[in-house]
């Protein structure tokens, strides 16, 4: 038995909320602070992503005796980097803990934006193994079957957190 079935995902999450300029509330203003930032507006109201996936598999049975079966196969799962058709993922240039702190700092020197894909750095390719058993203990006319099974799945992109086997 074998397949490889492949999906397509098109989503458009990305709604755009606009803030005020300059806020200020009575304690801050009384202190002598005035909280302020200036906002540039987005050219588009949604960003389009796209994201596919694709998996293979294949599987056998080996009857080792007429009351012992074994199934077997192996899965493989590609998971697409999500792209914005508009270059709209951003993140930061390089690692989190060693990002310049002080006020002074761009934010183009921490931040890479304009960026075609979300990720730096996906897997390419997850391994899917399994293996299962079927065994009949009194004999092969019997009703009663005793079935047991492995599978190593780490969970997919997107949303989920990575896994190893």
């Amino acid at each position: 038995m074998d397949g490889a079935p492949r999906r397509r995902h098109r989503l458009q999450p990305f709604g755009v909320h606009h803030l005020p300029g300059a806020y200020t509330t009575s304690s801050s203003f009384q202190q002598g602070y005035v909280d302020y930032w200036q906002e540039q507006f987005p050219t588009r109201s949604t960003q389009p992503v796209a994201l596919y996936d694709m998996g293979w598999y294949a599987q056998d049975q080996w009857k080792v005796m007429p009351n012992l079966t074994l199934t077997y196969g192996l899965r493989m799962e590609h998971n697409s980097n999500p792209i914005c058709v508009t270059d709209c993922f951003a993140h930061l240039a390089g690692n989190f803990a060693n990002a310049p702190t002080s006020n002074s700092t761009a934010y183009n020197q921490i931040i890479n934006s304009s960026l075609h894909q979300a990720m730096t750095n996906l897997q390419v390719l997850g391994w899917e193994p399994r293996i299962g058993f079927a065994y009949l203990p009194f004999g092969s006319g019997s009703k009663t079957t005793v079935r047991g099974g492995f599978v190593c799945s780490p969970m997919p992109f997107p949303g989920s957190s990575p896994t190893t086997c």
